[in-house]
């Protein structure tokens, strides 16, 4: 118990650091007033977005039927949501059934009058594709499928796998972005290879057909 208490501690310390080392960045004018709600899961509660933009509020789902937490944040009347997955739930998850329920979130969110954003899954490392078969391959074959689909709906993208692969022949993460697990992503990446996508993605929001 005493153990668990000192790590928290030390979570705490060390989240707090960050917190103060975190620059915040401006938002293009155009969305300067928008409320962002983020629903993810690791990388919804790592990346500290609020951090950054203040403007963002994360809503965590820690599973990858986010149909509650999407009405959720809905209830918050956002200008813009952004829906992002994790790769721990692929290969099992991801398949035809879950993207027809998966478009059906995104129309509600459109009914609702918010628009949406389409977080591509985060890669994992060669190794830990090794160690997880199928998962590589079937989250890829997922972020194809949201590419597609954002541009067949109009919709705003966010890119992040293209952000961290190696490249559009190897989609693995690049070595030295995860925090030694080959899915989890390291502070430092959010802050050198993510804080910037966000601008974009929510301009392409702004500028997509209601």
């Amino acid at each position: 118990r005493l153990m668990d208490l000192r790590e928290d501690l030390q979570l705490r310390i060390q989240e707090r650091a960050q917190r103060l080392i975190t620059r915040r960045l401006p938002l293009p004018p155009e969305v300067a007033s928008w409320r962002v709600a983020f629903c993810g899961a690791s990388v919804g509660r790592c990346w500290h977005l609020p951090w950054v933009y203040p403007q963002v509020h994360m809503v965590p789902a820690y599973t990858f039927d986010k149909g509650e937490v999407i009405e959720r944040a809905l209830a918050e009347a956002p200008q813009a949501l952004i829906l992002k997955q994790c790769a721990a739930y692929f290969p099992e998850r991801g398949g035809a059934a879950d993207r027809r329920v998966l478009v059906g979130w995104l129309e509600g969110v459109v009914a609702a009058g918010t628009k949406p954003i389409l977080a591509t899954v985060v890669p994992v490392s060669a190794h830990h594709g090794e160690a997880h078969p199928g998962r590589a391959e079937s989250l890829w074959a997922f972020n194809d499928w949201l590419r597609e689909l954002a541009t067949e709906r109009g919709w705003a993208l966010l890119d992040l796998e293209r952000a961290l692969r190696h490249s559009a022949h190897d989609r693995h993460l690049r070595p030295g972005l995860d925090n030694g697990d080959g899915l989890h992503l390291r502070y430092g990446t959010y802050r050198a290879y993510m804080d910037h996508l966000l601008p974009q993605a929510l301009l392409d929001a702004y500028e997509a057909q209601p």
